[in-house]
């Protein structure tokens, strides 16, 4: 899902489009992603990041590696701060990602933080 952001008026922070951004996405969620994947909600802060709570509906913690699945599940976030045209304003103002990963049990797997700095 991709929503279009046009860069903060002079009236309005970053912060207050990001959480406009987010209740427009909340509304729309859950929605089932793939077989074992749920998107589940979005929220913003600390700060200027953009924050994605996803279930893995299928699993639990303690049948997965927590740091194997950062590491293969990381470059996905980060394509999608630092390569998807549609997150080109989050890039222009400094706003970076973080996803949370959640288990059938809703113990947490994974915390991904992408900030655009590390975009090359």
């Amino acid at each position: 899902m991709t929503i279009a952001f046009q860069s903060p008026a002079k009236s309005q922070s970053v912060a207050e489009i990001l959480v406009q951004a987010s209740d427009i996405l909340n509304q729309q969620l859950p929605m089932r992603i793939d077989q074992d994947t749920q998107w589940d909600s979005t929220f913003v802060g600390p700060g200027q990041v953009m924050n994605y709570n996803y279930t893995l509906l299928n699993y639990s913690v303690a049948e997965l590696d927590s740091n194997q699945f950062t590491r293969e599940f990381r470059p996905f976030v980060t394509q999608a701060l630092c390569e998807e045209p549609s997150s080109q304003i989050f890039r222009d103002n400094n706003v970076a990602f973080g996803v949370n990963v959640y288990d059938n049990n809703h113990s947490l797997v994974s915390r991904i933080d992408v900030s655009p700095k590390e975009c090359k």
